[in-house]
């Protein structure tokens, strides 16, 4: 009847160890547990910035063949780098429109890929010279529409 009552007892114990291990009770395993959390840094947050919609001339012979919108933002990490960007936004639209006024007056290939390619590599120099290198991660071009003129 010891022997039993001795068994039972040990594995109240046990049991009663288990749930406050669990519940965090023992101040070791819980510090163990914040050193772990608070050793992982938390990755920095991308934002992205619209710098806003702009309808282009395209131009051909010295004469305006068609029109081309675009919805450019700007992506960026951290809070700092956004709040830095929004402070000088109209010199970013400025020379971003200077930008695209320029690339579409040599534009060779209306309808190809590799013109929007480089009109983002090119906003992104543009970005990154006015603001500073690696203020902004990417170009992203939302939408383009390109309208021809009858």
């Amino acid at each position: 009847m010891k022997c039993i009552r001795a068994i039972a007892t040990g594995l109240a114990v046990i049991g009663l160890a288990l749930v406050l291990f669990a519940a965090g009770v023992f101040p070791v395993a819980a510090a163990e547990e914040k050193a772990s959390v608070e050793t992982e840094p938390a990755p920095p947050k991308t934002y992205f910035v619209q710098v806003g919609n702009f309808i282009v001339p395209v131009i051909r012979g010295n004469q305006v063949t068609r029109h081309m919108a675009l919805a450019v933002s700007l992506e960026v990490t951290g809070n700092e780098k956004k709040a830095e960007i929004e402070k000088v936004m109209p010199r970013v639209k400025d020379a971003i429109l200077r930008e695209l006024h320029k690339h579409m007056s040599r534009r060779r290939d209306p309808d190809g890929i590799k013109e929007i390619i480089k009109l983002k590599e090119k906003l992104l120099r543009i970005s990154n010279s006015l603001l500073g290198d690696g203020m902004v991660d990417s170009i992203l071009i939302e939408n383009t529409l390109e309208r021809k003129i009858l």
